[in-house]
């Protein structure tokens, strides 16, 4: 009888440490689960965040382009408006000097 009962203990113990190891491994499993889980979300947003970047560093290298374009314009009105403002400057000097000559000459008409 003695025997009988070491031999259930024995198996009792078995099935208790059997089922302790598969509690175990089954919430092992799970964790494991929401871990693989969250590791994809993390991928996936880093992934978004990557591609954010990237998509934001070509917006700035089109607009850091656009500003030398425009810079280059700005130079180039600037000469051309200094260019228009020395010739207008010059045809009203002209113009001065033709309505000058035109009054001294109907001055002189009107003493001849």
């Amino acid at each position: 009888m003695g025997l009988a009962i070491i031999t259930v203990g024995l198996m009792v113990m078995t099935v208790a440490v059997k089922w302790f190891s598969v509690t175990a491994i089954t919430s092992k499993r799970s964790q494991l689960s929401e871990a693989n889980e969250l590791n994809g979300q993390a991928k996936f947003r880093l992934k978004v965040s990557v591609q954010e970047v990237t998509n934001t560093q070509a917006e700035i290298d089109k607009l850091k382009r656009k500003v030398k374009t425009s810079t280059r314009k700005i130079s180039k009105l600037k000469g051309d408006y200094q260019k228009h403002s020395q010739k207008a400057q010059e045809t009203a000097e002209l113009n001065a000097e033709k309505m000058r000559l035109a009054k001294e000459l109907k001055q002189r008409k009107g003493e001849a």
